[in-house]
């Protein structure tokens, strides 16, 4: 009995790493509401909330009018219309032709599409 006294048992490390996996499990979703609570419906839809954590460029995206609009100006066909406002003081830098690739082409490019179509 004199051996025993003033040692640890080799579980109670085993113990400590256990309970704080425990609090570590438990902890990760409250602060993914907590952080959520925070954010927009279309911020929570789009990432998860550890995007939320890091900085982070949002995309302002507009649509032209059909293609139903187009009008034909010098052998081609012309959509025309003002997307911004000129209070708004936004700049097209680059756009694209598919909501998956909306950054694919600068300012001045031209796309070429379907069919042979620019």
């Amino acid at each position: 009995m004199d051996n025993i006294v003033g040692k640890k048992s080799g579980l109670t490390w085993a113990v400590h790493i256990s309970l704080l996996m425990l609090v570590l499990l438990w902890l990760f979703p409250t602060v993914g509401l907590l952080v959520s609570s925070f954010r927009t419906s279309d911020q929570i839809a789009s990432s998860g909330w550890w995007n939320s954590l890091t900085p982070s460029v949002q995309n302002f995206t507009l649509r032209t009018d059909p293609p139903t609009k187009q009008v034909e100006k010098d052998g081609q066909f012309v959509i025309e219309g003002n997307l911004f406002t000129k209070e708004s003081g936004a700049i097209i830098s680059v756009w694209g032709t598919s909501s998956r690739e909306i950054s694919r082409y600068n300012a001045t490019d031209t796309a070429e599409l379907k069919k042979g179509a620019t």
